[in-house]
């Protein structure tokens, strides 16, 4: 089957929010492009600095890295509502529904410790042997950051607004079953654009993305 997928766009009309909640390391970046491949629209994000490196540690912001106004439809969030500022890093959005993406917290804290002695670079890693060296620090940066995990997806559990689970092993495992899921939820109320929506999600479930 043949696809004819647009480049992703702003919207021309706002719509309602859709945060795409995860706690860091948990598949946002990818998750993120597979979304923008089914709506054929930029994801913005609540992040507001302008770094020099982004989702792929190399070529810097997409042209919605730090948009999160009526531009974009889903945005990333790695944040809680009610701290939303967090010294300025973070922008406050209203969403009507979310996204929750779960990562188990073992991969996340590896990942994260990873991200964190690279310096912040999401292209590069350090030697296992990190983890000896280091082996107090990493006994605390463990219980620091699963105590967070926990905090964060609690309170996104706990938000009055219709949620989608997703689970980023199944984003890699079963990629189609993810898309149709997340069809059914962005689009499944008899969206105006929802039939252009289901070419797509055709398109990218026939090419295994």
């Amino acid at each position: 089957m043949s696809c004819d997928i647009s480049p992703p766009k702003f919207l021309s009309s706002p719509r309602p929010h859709v945060a795409l909640a995860s706690y860091p390391r948990s598949g946002n970046s990818l998750t993120r492009s597979v979304l923008e491949g089914l709506t054929s629209t930029w994801t913005g994000s609540d992040f507001c600095r302008n770094d020099t490196t982004g989702r792929d540690g190399l070529t810097g912001w997409s042209d919605a890295e730090t948009v999160h106004d009526g531009r974009v439809w889903l945005v990333k969030t790695h944040s809680r509502f009610e701290t939303a500022d967090q010294g300025g890093a973070f922008a406050q959005f209203e969403a009507q529904r979310a996204i929750l993406l779960v990562r188990h917290p073992l991969h996340v804290v590896t990942s994260f410790w990873h991200f964190v002695l690279a310096n912040e670079r999401q292209d590069r890693s350090v030697p296992a042997s990190t983890f000896n060296t280091f082996s107090r620090i990493w006994d605390v940066f463990i219980s620091r950051v699963g105590a967070a995990w926990g905090s964060f997806h609690r309170f996104w559990l706990t938000r009055p607004l219709p949620l989608l689970v997703l689970r980023y092993e199944e984003l890699t495992s079963d990629r189609a079953a993810v898309l149709q899921r997340l069809y059914d939820f962005l689009y499944g109320e008899g969206a105006a654009d929802a039939a252009p929506a289901l070419r797509r999600l055709e398109c990218l479930k026939s090419q295994g993305a």
